[in-house]
């Protein structure tokens, strides 16, 4: 039997806690309340919801100091939140600076609201198997596996996860860290490091959080569906992506950065020709708003459910593309380029 979804909703206006029960109790949420930032923060440790709803304006603790409370704490920094904005750009900015996850702004659309909800839930659900089987492999640490083994653990444990069959690319970064391509040869699969200095490769990359979640599983099972059914078109769309990784690899090793922009920009063209759905308005958008400010490519990864986008583009335009994407209402995203893994030492 499935467990019922808890869900906090922190609002110092009755009425508001009214609708948003009259919304998701008949959808079979559990909704728990609290009226305050203060009596929020205590709820959230006391009850252990599932998502939070929290108000931007309270009396005491606002939304935004409770939101930073919440994710300077170990035990819900992946807790997802949404917070609840009255209007405008800039308050969304700040909720996403705070930590939110996304946002739903007054007077509530009903649709939005259970589809955002929805999906972030989705992304609980994922991250609470993996914490779990995460838990359940270090138990297996006593036992010495090879890489290779550990990287066919960690698929197996993404597919129970996310209930579709997997790809095999993922894994290797964090396996091995570093800048590598992957040949993949009838006698198997063999990765190939690449000599590309990460720093560079590093000041032209910003990375983001749309807010857009996908199913990105979902889409490469479909596409693999259609390969194994001789689906020509499919067929045709695996070329071009093959060749264009080819370009990629040759021009990462060269140092051609200006030639790597355009295998990426060629990527993501081909991409959206072989699953449309991969992209979204808003991620369309974000991405519009990088290239005026500079970027020169652009595409969607598949982390935090398919909802991250990366962005490339001159060092000296890092700056405007990451604040361009933030007015746009992503969150970016610090990082660095793994350069070890997990097989250091």
């Amino acid at each position: 039997m499935k467990r019922i979804q808890k869900i906090l909703a922190v609002d110092d206006t009755p009425e508001n806690l009214r609708l948003l029960e009259a919304i998701l109790g008949p959808r079979g949420y559990q909704l728990v309340t609290a009226e305050s930032g203060t009596t929020g923060l205590a709820a959230v440790h006391r009850e252990q919801p599932d998502l939070v709803l929290l108000d931007i304006v309270m009396p005491d603790l606002n939304g935004y100091d409770v939101c930073r409370r919440l994710r300077d704490d170990p035990a819900t920094r992946f807790l997802p939140i949404v917070m609840i904005t009255a209007s405008g750009d800039q308050e969304r900015v700040q909720a996403l600076e705070a930590g939110a996850d996304d946002f739903i702004a007054k007077p509530f659309n009903q649709l939005e609201l259970l589809a955002r909800v929805r999906s972030l839930l989705r992304l609980k659900e994922y991250y609470d198997t993996i914490k779990q089987q995460s838990s359940e492999l270090a138990e297996w640490n006593r036992t010495h596996y090879e890489p290779e083994a550990l990287l066919q653990i960690a698929m197996n444990v993404e597919a129970q996860a996310i209930n579709v069959p997997t790809g095999l690319q993922d894994y290797r970064p964090a396996m091995y860290g570093g800048i590598a391509a992957l040949d993949l040869d009838v006698d198997g699969i063999r990765r190939v490091p690449l000599n590309v200095d990460a720093a560079e490769l590093e000041r032209r990359i910003v990375l983001c959080y749309t807010g857009e979640p996908r199913n990105s599983g979902t889409n490469n099972w479909d596409i693999l569906k259609k390969h194994i059914d001789g689906d020509q078109y499919i067929f045709d769309c695996f070329e071009r992506i093959r060749d264009t990784a080819a370009t990629m690899r040759e021009a990462l090793t060269r140092g051609d950065w200006d030639e790597v922009g355009r295998a990426i920009a060629m990527e993501w063209d081909n991409r959206k020709r072989l699953a449309p759905g991969v992209t979204t308005p808003a991620i369309d958008s974000l991405i519009a708003r990088a290239s005026t400010a500079g970027a020169t490519a652009a595409k969607v990864c598949g982390a935090g459910g398919g909802g991250c986008l990366f962005c490339y583009g001159p060092p000296e335009r890092r700056d405007a593309i990451r604040d361009a994407l933030t007015a746009g209402g992503a969150r970016v995203l610090d990082f660095r380029i793994e350069r070890h893994g997990l097989t250091r030492g």
